[in-house]
This record gives C-alpha cells, sequence and structure tokens, in this order.
C-alpha cells in the first residue's frame, strides 16, 4: 500500500513539472513575441508603418499569453489539491499501517517477554537445581567424609573442594596453592611415599592409591587419596584429579580385626597348649594314686613307709580335685553361671584356717606370716567359699613359687573396702608377663618340662570372682624378688546390734 502511494504521488509531481516547464516555455516566447513587436512597432513607428493586423495579433497574443496563464494557475491548484488529497490519503492510509504494525510490534515484544520472561525463570530454576545438586553433593561428601582435588600439571597449582581440605583437618581454606604445602599435615614418611607415588602417576600413568597419616592431630588420622590423569584432546596430560577420604574408622577397624584374628590365633593356641599340659597335670596325680595304691597293695610295708604312702595319695587326690574343681570353675565363667551367695562370715576364722591349712607346707627356710588389721574380729557379709578360693589360689601359687624366705597374707581396711594381699620371696614374675598372667590359659611357661606345675587357670578365675564381689585385683613384682598380689572387695560390716536383730528374728 505504501509503495502504490508513492508511485501515485510521484506521478503528479512528475505532471505538475512538466506543466510548469510548459507553460514557462509558452510564457519565454510571449516575452520574446512581445519583445519582436516592441522592436517592430517602434520600427513602425519610426517609418510609420503599423497596420490593423498587426494589433489584432498582438490582442491575441496577450489573449494566449492569458488564457496559458489561467491554465497553469489551474494546473497548479489541480497539483496542490491532489497532493493534499494524496497527503491525507496517505496519511489515513500510514496511520492504519502503523496501527497495524505497532500491533505486530506489541505482539511480538509481547512474545519476545514470554520467551525472555521463560528463560529467565528456566535460567533461575537451573541455577536453584545447580545450588541444591551443590549442597547434595557437599552433604553426601560431608556424610562420606570425601572431598574431591585437582592438580593442574601447568600452573602447578592445587585445588581442593571444602570437604577435602575438612578432612585435612584444615577448617578455613588456604590461599597457599602450592601441593608441597599441603604436606606438611602428613607424616614425613607418608608425605615422601605419596611424592614418589604422584611422581609415577605422572610418567607412567599408573593410577595412585595411597593411605597416609595425618600428623597435625590429636590422635593418629589415616586419609585415602587417589587420584589418575586428565588428558587434553592432544592427549597431553593437564592435570591429577584425584579424591581424599577420611577412613580413620576403616583402619581401626582393620587393625581391630587384625588384633582380634591374633587373639583369636593366640586363644587357640593358648587353649591347645592348656589341653596338653592340663594331660600332664592330670597324668602326674593320677599316676602317683594308682602308683602308691598298687604298692599298698604289695607286700608287707613298713607303717611309716605305708602313712608316707597314704599322704602323698591324699596329696595328690586333693591336687587332682583341685584340678577338677578349676576346670568346672572355667567352664561355668565361659557360660557366665558363677554365682555369689552373700552371707555373714568371721573374717578372722577364715583366715585362721587358711593359715592352719597352708602352714602344714612350710619347713625351716620358709615362714608364712599372717597379718591382721585388728586383733578384733571382723564380722562381713561376704561369699565365704568364693574369698577362701581367692586366698587360697594365691597361697598355692606363693608356696609353689617360693623355696625359701617369708610368705606374709593378711588383710587391711581402707576407707570402705577391704584390701587382702599375699607376697612372697619367690622367683617374682617379669614385668612384660604381669599384664597376662590374669588372663585365661595363659602362664609364664608353657613347657612340660617346667620347673612348676599348674593350669593357668587359678589366676583368672581369681580375677573373674574379685570382680564379681565388686572388686579388683593386682599384682607388684620384680623377677627375682618376689611377687605381691592384692585384691579388694566391698568392706560390709555386719555390727553387733545387726547380729542380735538376725538372731531374735530366727528364733521368733
Amino acid at each position: 500500500m505504501t509503495i502504490r502511494l508513492l508511485k501515485w504521488s510521484a506521478s503528479f509531481i512528475i505532471i505538475f513539472f512538466i506543466g510548469l516547464i510548459t507553460v514557462y516555455g509558452f510564457s519565454k516566447d510571449v516575452d520574446h513575441t512581445n519583445e519582436l513587436k516592441k522592436d517592430f512597432s517602434a520600427f513602425a513607428t519610426e517609418f510609420s508603418i503599423q497596420s490593423q493586423n498587426e494589433k489584432m495579433e498582438e490582442a491575441n497574443s496577450v489573449l494566449n499569453y492569458k488564457i496559458r496563464m489561467y491554465i497553469f494557475i489551474i494546473l497548479f491548484l489541480l497539483s496542490i489539491m491532489v497532493l493534499i488529497l494524496l497527503f491525507f490519503t496517505f496519511n489515513r492510509k500510514s496511520k492504519r499501517y502503523l496501527r497495524k504494525y505497532n500491533k505486530s510490534l506489541e505482539e511480538k515484544v509481547i512474545e519476545r517477554t514470554l520467551n525472555l520472561s521463560y528463560a529467565i525463570d528456566k535460567h533461575k530454576k537451573t541455577e536453584r537445581d545447580l545450588k541444591r545438586n551443590e549442597e547434595r553433593w557437599n552433604k553426601a561428601q560431608d556424610v562420606a567424609k570425601i572431598g574431591n582435588w585437582e592438580y593442574n600439571l601447568e600452573t602447578n597449582k592445587i585445588w581442593g573442594s571444602s570437604q577435602a581440605y575438612k578432612v585435612l583437618k584444615i577448617y578455613k581454606k588456604t590461599s597457599d596453592t602450592n601441593p608441597r604445602s599441603l604436606l606438611k599435615y602428613l607424616y614425613p614418611k607418608d608425605a615422601n611415599k605419596l611424592l614418589k607415588a604422584i611422581s609415577k602417576l605422572k610418567t607412567s600413568g599408573v593410577k595412585l592409591k595411597q593411605t597416609v597419616r595425618l600428623s597435625k592431630t590429636e590422635s593418629v588420622k589415616y586419609i585415602d587419596i587417589k587420584a589418575e590423569l586428565v588428558y587434553n584432546l592432544d592427549l597431553t596430560p593437564i592435570k591429577i584429579s584425584g579424591t581424599i577420604q577420611d577412613v580413620t574408622n576403616r583402619e581401626k577397624t582393620k587393625q581391630e580385626l587384625i588384633k582380634a584374628k591374633e587373639r583369636a590365633e593366640e586363644s587357640d593356641r593358648l587353649k591347645s597348649a592348656f589341653l596338653s599340659n592340663m594331660s600332664h597335670e592330670i597324668r602326674t596325680p593320677m599316676n602317683a594314686i594308682i602308683g602308691f595304691s598298687d604298692l599298698l597293695e604289695s607286700g608287707e610295708i613298713p607303717i611309716g613307709t605305708k602313712k608316707n604312702y597314704i599322704k602323698l595319695i591324699q596329696s595328690n587326690s586333693l591336687q587332682l580335685l583341685s584340678l577338677i574343681d578349676d576346670i568346672i570353675d572355667i567352664a561355668k565363667i565361659e557360660a557366665n553361671q558363677i554365682n555369689i551367695n552373700k552371707t555373714e562370715v568371721s573374717l578372722h576364722e577364715v583366715l585362721n584356717e587358711l593359715y592352719e591349712s597352708f602352714n602344714n607346707q612350710t619347713n625351716q627356710d620358709l615362714e608364712l606370716i599372717l597379718h591382721k588389721h585388728s586383733n578384733k574380729d571382723l564380722r562381713i557379709k561376704t561369699d565365704k567359699f568364693r574369698l577362701q578360693q581367692i586366698l587360697s589360689n594365691l597361697l598355692s601359687n606363693a608356696f609353689k613359687f617360693t623355696d625359701q624366705g617369708n610368705i606374709d597374707f593378711g588383710y587391711s581396711i581402707e576407707r570402705n573396702k577391704l584390701k587382702f594381699f599375699v607376697k612372697d620371696t619367690g622367683i617374682g614374675i617379669p614385668e612384660e608377663h604381669q599384664d597376662i598372667i590374669f588372663d585365661r590359659f595363659r602362664q609364664v611357661d608353657f613347657k612340660n618340662d617346667r620347673l612348676y606345675g599348674g593350669t593357668g587357670l587359678g589366676l583368672s578365675i581369681c580375677k573373674y570372682i574379685v570382680e564379681l564381689l565388686g572388686g579388683k585385683i593386682w599384682v607388684n613384682s620384680k623377677k627375682e624378688k618376689g611377687a605381691a598380689f592384692y585384691f579388694t572387695i566391698p568392706f560390709e560390716q555386719i555390727l553387733t546390734s545387726e547380729i542380735n536383730n538376725d538372731i531374735d528374728s530366727q528364733l521368733s
């Protein structure tokens, strides 16, 4: 529409200028004719020659000029009118076109605005998703205690995630990006191993997997470092990318499993040695009982010799009975079936009975001494049988390992506890074995040809019973300087008024 209007406007303008040029040409001719006529009139006047025809022609020329002028004016006015008409027509159509074009532009602007708004919303959603994924990634790294790191081979700078620094116990990122500056957090030996592994990775491309220890921590921390080379399109290595993980719990569990395996193997070895030793310990008294019983049946034996045989049979029978009791007790301990039965006990009576029982084993080179906290008897509440069993085992060990000197036993009162002791001047216990003698099946010497007998159950039984009674047991000893065993139990004293009340309640 616009092109058509422009064509019409151009046509009318051309017509107008052609008419203008024509009128202008005619006017020039008229002016030239008038000038000639004036010259001729002057010449005719001069010579008095002028005719009527010439005057008529002059009048016609003036009339033609006027007519051309009117035609020019009319054409000029028509052209102006046409131009005005074209202007208003063009203006009206232009407005319609502009309205249509503006509407189209508005629609396009709205469409593009909507597209831009959608793109912005999509971008914001992408940013939110990225931030959420980053938070999830960081949370996963925190939970798994895994961080990631990169070492740029071109710039020789290292980058690490926040979790990577946490694994290294660096809670604020350092501005120092030199990889060697981070090696100061490792044990020197482990740092050297890591440097060699990284060098090997650079040269041969072998994936790096190294477990190292942190040095600047209160306790030993283990971290696992893994890495591999990253190449560009030209297959040139540009960086090393890897992970770093806190594996302290894994390493501790691994060490505990190793220790548990060693303990299981040690326990199996100890049980095998125990069974081997047990066969020896059982055969020895049984052979004595059977042998001397056979001797008693054979012929006439002097009365003194017979009494010695009977005494040996009784001694070996008691030894065998004690061995059987230990086996039963250790079985009960394994099954957690040992019960404590606390009753009223006269402490001095228990100690005197033990003294009378073990004093028969003394000689001129060995003396048994009983120490009492007070001459006044104490009546306590405890398990009499188990208290006797503990003291009896400790005294038996003292006599077993002491040839001369003295053996002291007794008790003292310390606050709300009774502290018992058994001391000897025997061979003593090496310091490296003092922590294991209370373990089951443990002995300082497992050889069958050793000088001293025993199954290695007595002290472990004592420890278990003492703990059941609410106390603890320990030893102080030096090799060749004797041993001193101590144990405590709660001091539950029974006063005289309580005893009378018990008697009254029983009588009633």
